[in-house]
């Protein structure tokens, strides 16, 4: 599995696996909240 970064933008949050230089939005996460956060995610282009 790739080392990934997610980062929080403007927008909402963003997938950076920086050795394929890819980014994309997320658009959608299993786990959101004050207490918990990641699991399994969906991005823009529909990869999960």
């Amino acid at each position: 599995m790739p080392s990934v970064m997610i980062n929080k933008t403007e927008s909402g949050m963003s997938f950076y696996v920086p050795k394929k230089d890819l980014e994309e939005a997320i658009v959608s996460m299993e786990h959101e909240g004050p207490g918990r956060w990641g699991g399994e995610i969906t991005l823009a282009d529909g990869s999960r």
